[in-house]
């Protein structure tokens, strides 16, 4: 017995998808990844009605198929039979006034076809599908390590396969990946998936979509260093990822500061803050942020923090962490409380000889829900503490020694894999740095922006001659 489906759309033998062309008023097929879905077929039994859809307007039935293009609304007038293949994947065919609907190579979808073959099966998608597949076609993945550590950029092609240079499979191994553990949608919501190929091995594959992220509120001088950051990051760092700014509704229109070109990849989220504790633990409600949840690795730069080499590598290798990813300074329980020493002293916890603190101007982590637990318990502290003293300034460092006291209780933090691309400048009378390591952090505390951005121009001035010295 044929089964309902109900508003699918039409993936061709070709790998692609059928939509109506509103120019020409003709059906065609074209790359998933692109073309517009506003095509529907609808299903009662063995009759089929297909439908337009514009911009989310109500349907618009489809009646007429012929050399003088698609008739619009009328009466359902052609029936077509349709042949169920499979139970996730649907295979229909359609055939209108005894002729099969094909879709042809040079991307013409017309009823032209006397035997239903190859070129006039169809894969029916649901909606949901096929914004998975998308998702999927749109962005990198990288191989888990356990297999083969490289980065793929997939493509739909004929035999409805999706390939890379590495690997390929078919879209309905895609649509039936991690069955039990919600499907082909798992790839934008856990931002990997596991896909059994023909002969029963997997590809382990996981989201390579990094993200970098600041947080800013303030004085003008403070915007002034997010600006040179984020410049450097997309100059020295190479950064072809996106960048987020989590500021106060006054710096919602920040990236007019940028060339278009840039803007393009920049996103800004307003939140609520009102003093400094609320702008240094802006950057553990990330998660407030809806899209930062469809970014894999996610890197945190305080705007202090100049980019001066490529982190493509050290990206690549963030996607398959599953701690918090920190730069280590010094002991743990050092004097002037940068780490914490006196929430732990309360705690009655003892100090662990050669046991660090770290710096929290530099994060990295795999995604938003790995970090979330901690990121919600060192948010929760910083405040219940606050209020239990009824102030909200007793740490100089203000987030830092919430960040390390909560960490070091939860454990599941990293000091090693950001070490060796961060250099400290911790004095503001410090010298540049001679060598480029990634990242170059004008430490020193809270505050000192103006100071702060001077340096900071002075070392791109420094960069800026050293790469023309290299290259002369």
């Amino acid at each position: 017995m044929a089964r309902d489906v109900r508003g699918a759309l039409m993936c061709t033998a070709h790998g692609t998808l059928v939509y109506l062309d509103e120019a020409t008023g003709t059906l065609r097929h074209g790359p998933i990844a692109t073309v517009p879905a506003n095509l529907f077929v609808t299903c009662e039994g063995d009759k089929a009605a297909f439908r337009f859809v514009r911009n989310g307007q109500a349907p618009v039935v489809v009646d007429r198929f012929d050399a003088g293009g698609c008739g619009l609304a009328g009466p359902e007038n052609a029936t077509r039979r349709l042949t169920w293949i499979g139970k996730r994947a649907v295979e229909a065919q359609y055939e209108g006034d005894g002729r099969f609907l094909s879709a042809e190579p040079d991307g013409e979808v017309s009823f032209t076809r006397n035997v239903g073959l190859v070129w006039e099966s169809f894969l029916l998608l649901a909606p949901e599908q096929l914004d998975s597949l998308r998702f999927f076609l749109r962005h990198e993945w990288m191989s888990h390590p356990g297999y083969a550590a490289r980065r793929h950029s997939f493509a739909a092609q004929a035999d409805r396969r999706l390939r890379s240079n590495f690997a390929e499979f078919g879209i309905e191994q895609f649509l039936n990946a991690d069955d039990r553990r919600g499907g082909s949608a798992r790839c934008r919501t856990d931002l990997e998936l596991l896909i059994e190929q023909d002969g029963g091995d997997c590809e382990y594959l996981r989201l390579y979509r990094p993200l970098a992220y600041f947080a800013a509120f303030g004085k003008p001088e403070i915007f002034d260093c997010a600006e040179l950051a984020i410049r450097s990051l997309f100059g020295m760092g190479e950064w072809r990822g996106d960048v987020l700014l989590l500021t106060d509704a006054r710096h919602r229109d920040f990236a007019q500061r940028f060339p278009e070109t840039l803007r393009a990849s920049m996103h800004v989220a307003v939140l609520q803050a009102d003093d400094t504790l609320d702008y240094t633990l802006a950057r553990y409600k990330v998660g407030q942020v809806p899209l930062a949840r469809e970014y894999q690795p996610l890197l945190y730069l305080d705007t202090d923090v100049i980019c001066d080499a490529p982190l493509d590598s050290l990206l690549a290798g963030m996607v398959f962490s599953h701690d918090l990813m920190a730069v280590p300074e010094f002991d743990l329980m050092i004097e002037n409380d940068h780490y914490g020493k006196t929430l732990f002293e309360r705690d009655g916890r003892n100090a662990v000889p050669g046991e660090r603190g770290f710096s929290t101007g530099i994060l990295g982590f795999r995604r938003v829900r790995d970090v979330e637990p901690l990121f919600d318990g060192i948010v929760r502290c910083a405040y219940d503490f606050a209020s239990s003293i009824n102030r909200r300034d007793f740490f100089a460092e203000f987030d830092q020694p919430f960040a390390n006291y909560i960490a070091h209780k939860m454990g599941g933090f990293d000091l090693e894999t950001l070490q060796p691309w961060s250099t400290g400048i911790f004095h503001v009378s410090d010298p540049v740095p001679a060598g480029r390591r990634g990242l170059a952090h004008f430490a020193g505390g809270v505050g000192n922006a103006a100071r702060k951005t001077t340096r900071m121009r002075e070392y791109l001035r420094a960069l800026a001659r050293a790469v023309s010295t290299e290259h002369a």
